[in-house]
């Protein structure tokens, strides 16, 4: 159980960086029903999880906001700033809770009541969405990067492993059959190296998953208007690289 706990609490993690502002895009363009759908999927998996996880605060969460948005896509709801901030607050909610799972400390349920009743039609509950949880920069992607950082070790050992053979084949003269096998391994290094290093890379977009709902969050308490726009996304840097350029991108 252990085991699939923290596969949870990676997996909702990864999404929770992106959703926000998917959330946040929709209300841009309600009709946009390819992201309004992933939204839903991502509430009502976290809903499924929580039951055979045994976490019933998560699955009553996730269980409304399912609820809301499920009448949103059959039309008997009208996506709204009021909606939008209820919902984006349960989302911040829950990522509170599987940070506190995942730390093991206990987390008071004062205001979760609110945070639900904010999602129904008519409802005079005002809700604040919290800043985006903020958590340490964790060393995994699904796999330790310190396991990671060893096959970089032992590959950088095997090439000049490599390097120091192919260097006493030169001086010493050996039969053209053996340098052509020292060429095959060669290439199979090569290509170890380049799959080992892209195995730690990821799009920088995971930089700047967070600042739509910053953007939003901040235009709405100066009562300004901002589009924000990003380029080169596609790009990939480390993961590490992309950890340490985190909170100094949110501070600027």
């Amino acid at each position: 159980m252990d085991d699939l706990l923290q596969e949870f609490i990676a997996e909702t993690r990864e999404t929770l960086e992106a959703l926000s502002g998917e959330i946040v895009a929709w209300e841009s363009a309600p009709a946009d029903r390819e992201r309004l759908d992933a939204i839903f999927r991502f509430v009502h998996t976290v809903k499924g999880s929580c039951g055979f996880l045994d976490l019933p605060r998560l699955a009553r969460l996730s269980h409304a906001a399912e609820d809301v948005l499920a009448a949103v896509r059959s039309g008997e709801r009208t996506p709204d700033t009021r909606l939008v901030n209820a919902v984006l607050a349960i989302v911040d909610r829950v990522g509170e809770i599987v940070e506190a799972i995942d730390a093991g400390h206990a987390l008071d349920d004062t205001g979760e009541d609110l945070l639900i009743a904010a999602l129904d039609t008519g409802s005079e509950a005002i809700v604040t969405s919290a800043a985006p949880v903020l958590r340490a920069p964790t060393r995994s992607v699904r796999l330790n990067v310190d396991l990671l950082d060893r096959m970089m070790s032992g590959m950088s050992d095997m090439v000049l492993a490599r390097n120091e053979l192919a260097r006493r084949m030169r001086d010493e003269g050996v039969d053209p059959t053996i340098e052509a096998a020292l060429e095959r391994l060669s290439l199979t290094v090569a290509e170890m190296r380049d799959t080992v290093t892209r195995t730690r890379m990821q799009k920088i977009e995971a930089l700047f998953s967070a600042l739509p709902r910053m953007v939003r969050d901040t235009a709405a308490e100066l009562g300004k208007t901002v589009a924000l726009h990003i380029e080169g996304s596609d790009v990939e840097l480390d993961r590490e690289m992309i950890e340490m350029m985190r909170d100094p991108l949110v501070h600027l």
